[in-house]
């Protein structure tokens, strides 16, 4: 379908991507959903289809961690009721949002 998982550049675009999930998903604690965010080096992540690094203000507290020593991966999470970025292992099922490439 020439998408790619979700990458946010900036808070006006993290502030989007919030409120389109509460408006079209079951917004509930324990929501996790998968963006393009990747580790590149311990612990900093960059979006995996543009090469920006990750706002590093939107995570949740503690995060990320390298839970396991294998959370290289990045998803959105609905913990205590706070919708904030959290690193996780790769192999996990997740729901997922994707958005058109970026050219």
């Amino acid at each position: 379908m020439g998408m790619e998982l979700l990458s946010i550049d900036s808070v006006e675009e993290f502030d989007k991507i919030h409120t389109l999930v509460k408006e079209k998903m079951e917004y509930r604690n324990g929501l996790m959903i998968w963006t393009a965010g990747a580790m590149k080096d311990v612990d900093q992540f960059y979006w995996m289809n543009t090469g920006n690094p990750v706002l590093s203000s939107r995570w949740h507290p503690g995060e990320p961690n390298n839970g396991y020593g294998n959370s290289h991966c990045m998803q959105i999470w609905i913990k205590n009721s706070t919708f904030l970025f959290d690193d996780t292992q790769c192999s996990n099922k997740r729901f997922f949002i994707c958005q058109s490439k970026k050219t």
